[in-house]
């Protein structure tokens, strides 16, 4: 018995060094950085939470471990470029918009942040920060009624679940009607009111939002709103969107092939084409890989694909057409020289684009839709 005892005090020991450990190696990597982010919200207490950053262009991600102690935190990152930076708690079921702090900093800056936690939600203000940072916070402040409205639909939705499965499906059905449509409604008013906020202008390309209201709505910013990246974003789709419409000649593209070969779309004329931008990190995308592949195997004498990789790392792509032996043409949207998602006005994925015989747009298709799989057959097969 004092064998054992001895065992359990000496495992005891290890575990707690190894633990001691862990938290003192995570501390010492969440002050690791260039960028500070200080944090004084009333109400977390003492608590680890988790850190999501990612350039506001989407090119780099990353996380790391942080420490509330005593309602407060000074958290360093290592970026380059402006970063979105989120805070996530753990004592939260879920990291929910009403539950998070967002951010936006800039290399080599500091920012403060002051709020405090009330129920499902923490609200909070920018004392120092970027142009985009204030702005956020406004925002944010404006729908974090909705916000926290999502969360208690959400929360009590996973409460009755057992007990009462079709009131939970019915709060589900709420939680998403706040989030999707009754939020971004508001946000995108919110945008028509801030024509000379730089974080406003992607708001215009909300699905609800018609193309001429996007259109109307880009050309009231202010010229310094449409320089900015997100503005220049916005007038490279609403271009996009005149390049290719429906019956005019597909836009050129200069990018080298996976195989290193300069690509002309114009040297395809003859054959039916397919523009199929996707990204490995895309479910849908991959899903559908098979059918396309069985499409390109069975027609390849009357169809050609162009397969044009976005938002991904390079040996992730070649890796996937690799292993899923996407044997058609390949290219990689690296936005390098030019970003063919802003000529192509693509702003979801998959998106496909049919080219006619003589080089020109016979149909879009977002997402992953039976129609495209139709309307192929229909040009297809004899």
């Amino acid at each position: 018995m004092k064998k054992l005892s001895k065992i359990l005090k000496s495992t005891g020991k290890v575990l707690l060094f190894i633990v001691t450990s862990i938290v003192l190696i995570a501390f010492i990597y969440s002050r690791i950085g260039n960028t500070t982010v200080k944090a004084d919200i009333k109400g977390v207490g003492t608590q680890v939470c988790i850190v999501v950053y990612y350039s506001a262009d989407g090119t780099k991600s990353s996380f790391k471990p942080a420490f509330f102690i005593n309602d407060k935190a000074s958290i360093r990152i290592r970026n380059e470029k402006t970063t979105i930076v989120r805070i996530q708690f753990l004592d939260f079921n879920k990291a929910f918009r009403s539950t998070t702090i967002k951010s936006y900093v800039d290399a080599n800056t500091t920012t403060v942040l002051e709020g405090e936690r009330i129920d499902n939600a923490i609200d909070y203000n920018v004392v120092e920060g970027s142009r985009y940072a204030k702005e956020y916070a406004v925002l944010r402040k404006s729908l974090l009624p909705y916000y926290i409205e999502e969360t208690k639909f959400y929360a009590e939705a996973k409460r009755v679940k057992d007990d009462n499965p079709e009131l939970s499906r019915i709060l589900m059905h709420k939680f998403d009607s706040v989030r999707f449509e009754v939020s971004a409604y508001k946000r995108t008013e919110f945008a028509k009111q801030h024509l000379d906020f730089l974080i406003v202008p992607t708001d215009f390309l909300e699905s609800h939002v018609p193309r001429d209201t996007t259109i109307k709505y880009y050309h009231l910013l202010s010229d310094e709103v449409k320089a900015s990246t997100d503005g220049k974003m916005l007038g490279g789709i609403i271009k996009g969107w005149e390049n290719t419409a429906i019956g005019s000649v597909a836009p050129g593209i200069e990018k080298n092939t996976l195989k290193g070969d300069a690509i002309d779309i114009a040297n395809l004329r003859g054959k039916y084409v397919v523009l199929d931008f996707w990204g490995t990190w895309c479910g849908y995308c991959m899903y559908e890989m098979p059918e396309l592949k069985k499409y390109y195997e069975q027609y390849n004498d009357k169809l050609e694909i162009v397969g044009i990789a976005c938002n991904d790392k390079e040996t992730a792509w070649r890796a996937a057409v690799k292993k899923n032996e996407m044997n058609w043409i390949q290219v990689l949207n690296d936005n390098q020289n030019e970003d063919l998602t802003l000529i192509y006005a693509v702003q979801s994925f998959p998106t496909k684009f049919i080219i006619d015989k003589e080089g020109k747009i016979m149909y879009k298709f977002k997402g992953a839709k039976k129609d495209f799989y139709k309307t192929l057959d229909s040009l297809l097969v004899n």
